[in-house]
């Protein structure tokens, strides 16, 4: 069927609305791109599945949440020394413990649906990989701590040498308090550098580095001398920890990108999942009928209602009219 029929027929218009029915970005994409069959045997399997998944709906929820379209990013991965940002690692660990989540659904679902089993049997994630991005990267989306002993180590000696940093100009600023050379006493940072605010009469009394300096003028951003060098080595310790980060996500790249292959067939697995559990809920809400497939041309429809008509109407039935209609044999 030419694409101009299918344009008269307003099928794209069908696929829309089976395309609002699918719960992840790659059922979307299956549904606007699906075709009509051709193939009587293969049309006669997709009914059955459909027909099988829309009655195991009626009693099971089926975890179609937290996945992603992380094909860009797979593919990506396979260039050597690629490193994806953790966010996108986060997306394509979420998408693996999706389809991970599907299969073991799908092996527990009871009753006559082995289609529906044999579409969620189809999802393969790769478990070691998941795994290592599970342990490697933490729920806010950064890398975890136990990523690496190293990154560990550095992250600890970050804390400490803020703690000792923070302390030191604490003590300072109650000193200073007491002279009225401090305009608040709280620390914060300039240019990645701890520092006091001090008043512009009370520069003098404190040596250090400007970093900055209020709107107004009046109040002066210091790095007080007494902390240069610690400021110098907190940031040499947060450039180590970056490197180490790198490090971590650059070698999860790899992992991605070693096992592409497997993750690109999981989610042609999911895609092809969620446009089952879409298709049986369009035909659900729908109130579709399967149809008896004949081999002589004839089409026969009875009390059938144009589904666009019930789109518009927002799915009642009682504001679109039914109508008999017959195609083939003594009609034309």
């Amino acid at each position: 069927m030419d694409a101009h029929a299918l344009k008269v027929l307003e099928f794209p218009a069908v696929l829309a609305c089976l395309a609002r029915e699918a719960a992840t970005p790659l059922g979307r994409e299956a549904a606007e791109t699906l075709l009509p069959g051709t193939d009587p045997s293969a049309i006669a399997e997709s009914l059955d599945a459909v027909a099988e998944t829309r009655e195991a709906l009626l009693g099971t929820r089926l975890p179609l949440d937290g996945v992603h379209d992380v094909r860009e990013a797979v593919a990506a991965a396979r260039m050597a020394g690629a490193c994806l940002d953790p966010v996108t690692l986060g997306e394509i660990a979420s998408t693996l413990e999706a389809a991970r989540r599907l299969r073991a659904a799908g092996g527990a679902l009871r009753g006559a649906w082995p289609r529906l089993r044999a579409a969620a049997a189809r999802l393969r994630p790769p478990a070691d990989l998941l795994a290592e991005l599970r342990r490697c990267l933490a729920p806010d989306g950064s890398v975890a701590d136990a990523a690496s002993a190293e990154l560990a180590r550095l992250r600890k000696q970050v804390a400490a040498q803020r703690e000792a940093i923070l302390g030191a100009l604490r003590a300072l600023l109650q000193g200073a308090a007491a002279h009225g050379a401090v305009a608040e006493q709280f620390v914060t940072l300039r240019n990645d550098r701890y520092v006091i605010p001090v008043t512009r009469e009370g520069r003098a009394r404190i040596r250090g580095i400007v970093q900055d300096q209020s709107a107004s003028g009046q109040t002066l951003f210091l790095e007080p001398e007494g902390v240069v060098e610690q400021n110098n080595r907190l940031r040499l310790l947060r450039q180590a920890e970056e490197r180490e980060v790198r490090r971590v996500l650059t070698r999860l790249t790899g992992l991605v990108g070693t096992l592409a292959d497997a993750i690109e067939e999981t989610m042609q697995a999911l895609a092809a999942l969620d446009l089952l559990v879409a298709r049986a809920r369009l035909a659900d809400r729908w109130q579709a009928a399967r149809p008896a497939l004949v081999a002589d041309g004839r089409l026969l429809l009875r009390r059938a209602r144009h589904p666009l008509l019930l789109e518009q109407a927002g799915g009642s039935d009682a504001a679109v009219v039914p109508i008999d209609l017959e195609v083939g044999g003594r009609f034309r």
